[in-house]
């Protein structure tokens, strides 16, 4: 009887810390891929580990941080123009490359440029973008991830950037290890150089790791113009060249390829999507 008595305990005492860890468990898998500041806000935009998101204004004792000039709706195809001329020299090498591949920028433009449409002047857009980019001695290409913080301040674009072609470890679970955005609050250690590309006005350092661009004339501010300048929206379309481009082909077959790998779309849509991808050449 004893015996029983003891045995009974331990299985209560042991289906109770099971209970416990389904519970921790449970509790986790709520909490989003990229936890942080991204989780706080509203998604616009989000594949696997990259997202596109409104979150609220970063701040932090002692720092000071002025409204926004936000809701704000860019020219069509300004943003792809601005961050299309900015180039990066990662330590060690012998020439500049683009920092977003075209690829990023297509996702950007739309996902991004919709997000500072949304956000009001105590928000921001936050962003984790993977591109297909060269490796050691131009050999291959590899996966990498570049994130950044955007906001509309004082009639120029702010971007911080918090992390640029950085590899991306798909095992790292996101809720422990984030993709951090840029912040006012310090230098992110982005290991290269930040320049624009040749020929281009392009952009003015508030910091290494901090770009503010000079936005066109048709800018339009908060909300009762919003309307008439989505009228514009057909224009996205017009990235169709770019997405004719052999690169941008490569890299979204690259992709499609990786989510048929991993089981995550049938054979039947990796055989249409990737025959609607080959008639764009």
């Amino acid at each position: 009887m004893e015996t029983t008595k003891r045995w009974g305990l331990s299985g209560r005492a042991s289906g109770l810390v099971t209970m416990a860890l389904l519970l921790t468990l449970a509790g986790c898998a709520t909490v989003g891929s990229g936890s942080g500041p991204a989780v706080e806000g509203r998604t616009i935009w989000k594949v696997r580990d990259q997202h596109v998101s409104i979150v609220p204004q970063e701040r932090a004792a002692g720092l000071a941080v002025a409204a926004n000039d936000q809701p704000v709706d860019l020219p069509a195809g300004e943003l792809h123009r601005l961050l299309a001329a900015v180039r990066v020299l990662p330590r060690g090498a012998s020439a500049p490359l683009p920092l977003f591949t075209e690829t990023e920028l297509q996702v950007l433009e739309d996902a991004a440029a919709s997000g500072l449409r949304q956000a009001g002047p105590t928000e921001e857009v936050v962003f984790a973008v993977f591109g297909y980019h060269q490796a050691l001695y131009g050999l291959a290409k590899e996966q990498k991830v570049t994130t950044g913080r955007l906001f509309y301040q004082g009639g120029t674009l702010n971007l911080l950037l918090g992390t640029i072609q950085r590899d991306v470890n798909d095992r790292e679970d996101r809720r422990l290890y984030p993709f951090q955005p840029g912040s006012r609050q310090g230098t992110a250690e982005l290991g290269g150089r930040v320049m624009p590309a040749d020929g281009e006005a392009g952009f003015t350092l508030k910091r290494d790791d901090w770009l503010t661009f000079a936005v066109g004339s048709g800018t339009a501010a908060p909300a009762t113009v919003a309307p008439a300048a989505t009228t514009p929206a057909p224009p996205p379309p017009t990235a169709g060249p770019a997405k004719k481009s052999p690169k941008g082909i490569e890299e979204r077959l690259l992709l499609l390829n990786e989510l048929k790998g991993k089981q995550l779309i049938t054979e039947d849509e990796y055989r249409a999507k990737r025959r609607e991808i080959l008639n764009e050449l």
